[in-house]
């Protein structure tokens, strides 16, 4: 199991792997009139082939009795920064590199 740590100030995402190593990606985060909330969240299910803004992977996180995701882009502008509605985005390229090392039930902890 895999640790991930999504720094909203940093607009980061870390992965800690079970060997001690990590791994970090940029990420979008929620823009301020919808932030990205904090806290330890539940992943409920993960998705390939996803057409929103033409991303190929979404892994779904359960926040406070609703849907989040993290979702990949083929957007370079969408990362790095707040763009989103309080979902995570992340370049295609990223998103499946972290896809499966995470699994249903593993938590995300969100700081900011």
């Amino acid at each position: 199991m895999s640790r991930v740590v999504i720094q909203l100030s940093k607009a980061q995402l870390r992965i800690e792997k079970e060997d001690g190593t990590s791994l970090v990606f940029p990420v979008g985060v929620g823009r301020p009139d919808s932030p990205t909330r904090t806290g330890t969240f539940e992943i409920i299910g993960k998705e390939t082939g996803v057409k929103r803004s033409a991303g190929t992977r979404t892994i779904y996180i359960s926040m406070y009795g609703k849907i989040c995701g993290i979702f990949g882009t083929a957007q370079a502008r969408a990362v790095g920064r707040p763009t989103t509605r309080g979902c995570i985005a992340m370049l295609n390229k990223d998103i499946e590199v972290i896809y499966d090392m995470v699994d249903v039930g593993d938590m995300v902890e969100i700081i900011p």
